[in-house]
């Protein structure tokens, strides 16, 4: 499958620091561009939300992202403490 990344998931992981953590994303995207049925891949789970949403758990952090038929697109990286800052403060005050 092709993958996609949204420019805020490039700024999230822009302010990653964690070496061991960015392999991790890297592992996953890599997953997501070789696997042939979803089950394949390990953590993912499907959102409540209308679509076809999912979340993958790393550590503290929670990767959101959609799937259209061949093709993941990344949406977001939010840690699991503090989840709802990122869709309710405006995006100039998020940190």
């Amino acid at each position: 499958m092709k993958v996609e990344v949204q420019k805020s998931f490039e700024k999230d992981i822009e302010k990653i620091t964690d070496k061991k953590f960015a392999i991790a994303i890297e592992t996953i995207i890599e997953a997501l561009e070789n696997c042939k049925a979803l089950s394949e891949i390990h953590n993912l789970k499907k959102m409540k939300a209308k679509g076809s949403y999912y979340r993958i758990r790393i550590g503290s952090y929670r990767l959101g992202m959609k799937q259209d038929y061949r093709l993941w697109t990344m949406d977001y990286l939010t840690s699991v403490r503090y989840p709802f800052l990122r869709f309710c403060l405006p995006p100039s005050s998020r940190k």
